[in-house]
């Protein structure tokens, strides 16, 4: 059973974490890099990682007398000493999450993606104007993704104000760090839902304040994001408005670009000058260092070229992408091309909330190049896979602080980073995987855990979550 804790739980006169064991992140895509008997000791005010050592401090000269304090039981010291089956990896960065369709989640899947929107979204999106509405489900969101992992979500939320306050203040209360935009569109959406785009303007710059007000600091849970929904549903004097609106707050951008082929159909059917997504949002000032484009499975390599040369970011959706957009993104082409890519979920267009889901997925798109066709002939493509498990991992956590801007201050662990991460268990006798030798006793190796939990485990092995040093899920 999975206790959920929010930082107002944690005693204020906790001072330090010290956590001794394994540890693993993944600084480049193809490999990992694995901190055996190691500790960490966090400063539980800052959230940073305070020092990085060899557990046996007799081996790291004047720092044992450090480490003999900090044994020494202080009631302002918290101790996690993991066992053999456990260790500790970065927190996930969800780059994509609409966050009024989680109820949604998991059904209504029988349409191609505009008809999707039309028949079941708008509609579902709609019911937010109820408060009481938006904080439910937005409660069961955060909580889902904590217990899942993911430390860190850009979010897409409804058309609404007061919703979207919700979803911000429901992030901070719940110590997920967040990203989250009020969604905008006003053309081509229900009667019940469309905005007006003055409407729209006022309502997305009293958002942006409304954060700032509120988490006023670089150091705040949760940030403003300018969000056009998509360049269809919003006019031109509405992206020239939210264009303007970035650059006066200096916001991060997100939106949707060339998801799929009736979506670049659209688009070229409504900016018949420009065409592509990229164009218009470079005419409008929505394509930035700060910009997070959701998809983007019809880039040009000259657009990626674009994109990288203002430093925007592209977020690969791997399990929507093949559902919706009937393509996938070429991450390990796009990344030679100097694109910063994260992972999203794409709830509820991706049928999973999951990221771990999605970096299976990810490590399965990278192979479709190279299927044999039918009849049995040679296969053309690559001969040789490069997404593998590691790859994946590396896109959901350092790719994902790349994209967000934050690559200095998490998806890492480096002393001076914030300290977002997860407590990992492949030992325990409720998950989705067993480790059995030849002689049926458990499997204690860190790599081969490591991997058989990414491409098998689930929340069940997620045994605690912190964000910026405080631990806001555990499982008991």
């Amino acid at each position: 059973m999975a206790r959920f804790t929010t930082p107002a739980d944690i005693p204020s006169t906790v001072e330090k974490y010290v956590i001794t064991g394994t540890f693993i992140d993944a600084p480049t895509p193809k490999a990992l890099r694995v901190r055996e008997n190691c500790e960490i000791v966090v400063d539980a005010r800052s959230g940073r990682i305070e020092a990085i050592r060899d557990a046996d401090v007799g081996a790291v000269g004047n720092r044992k007398s450090d480490a003999e304090k900090e044994k020494a039981g202080a009631e302002n010291i918290v101790r996690v000493d993991m066992g053999a089956t456990q260790v500790v990896c970065p927190g996930l960065i969800d780059c994509h999450v609409h966050a009024p369709q989680f109820r949604q989640l998991g059904t209504k899947t029988d349409v191609p993606l505009v008809e999707w929107l039309e028949k079941y979204t708008f509609p579902e999106e709609a019911a937010f104007t109820s408060i009481t509405h938006a904080e439910r489900i937005y409660t069961a969101l955060v909580r889902r993704l904590l217990r899942n992992g993911t430390t860190t979500a850009l979010y897409f939320g409804s058309n609404h104000l007061p919703a979207t306050r919700v979803l911000a203040d429901t992030c901070a209360r719940s110590g997920q760090r967040a990203f989250v935009g009020k969604t905008c569109s006003d053309q081509f959406l229900p009667d019940n839902y469309v905005e007006t785009t003055g409407a729209s303007l006022k309502d997305t710059e009293s958002f942006i304040t409304y954060c700032r007000e509120k988490w006023p600091s670089e150091a705040g849970l949760v940030k403003p994001v300018v969000t056009p929904r998509f360049v269809p549903t919003c006019s031109a004097e509405l992206l020239d408005g939210l264009g303007k609106l970035a650059a006066k707050y200096n916001c991060h951008v997100q939106t949707h670009a060339s998801e799929s082929v009736d979506e670049v159909a659209w688009v070229a059917e409504l900016y018949q000058n420009e065409k592509r997504d990229i164009k218009i949002l470079q005419r409008f000032g929505l394509l930035t260092d700060k910009t997070v484009l959701a998809h983007c499975c019809h880039l040009y390599d000259e657009e990626v070229g674009e994109v990288v040369r203002v430093g925007a970011a592209v977020t690969s959706c791997p399990y929507s992408n093949i559902l919706f957009a009937r393509a996938t993104v070429p991450i390990p082409h796009f990344k030679s091309l100097g694109l910063k890519i994260g992972m999203g979920s794409d709830i509820a267009g991706g049928m999973s909330s999951s990221l771990w889901t999605n970096m299976r997925l990810a490590t399965l798109q990278d192979r479709i190049d190279s299927f044999s066709p039918r009849g049995g002939d040679k296969p053309a493509g690559k001969e040789n896979w490069v997404v593998d498990y590691k790859y994946a991992f590396h896109v959901a956590t350092v790719g994902g602080a790349e994209a967000l801007g934050i690559g200095k201050e998490v998806g890492l662990f480096e002393v001076g980073m914030r300290w977002d991460a997860l407590l990992v268990d492949y030992g325990l006798e409720d998950m989705a995987f067993e480790n059995l030798r030849d002689d049926g006793v458990s499997v204690v190796n860190v790599r081969d855990g490591f991997e058989r939990f990414v491409n098998c485990g689930d929340d069940r092995n997620i045994v605690g979550v912190w964000v910026d040093g405080k631990m806001v899920c555990e499982r008991k």
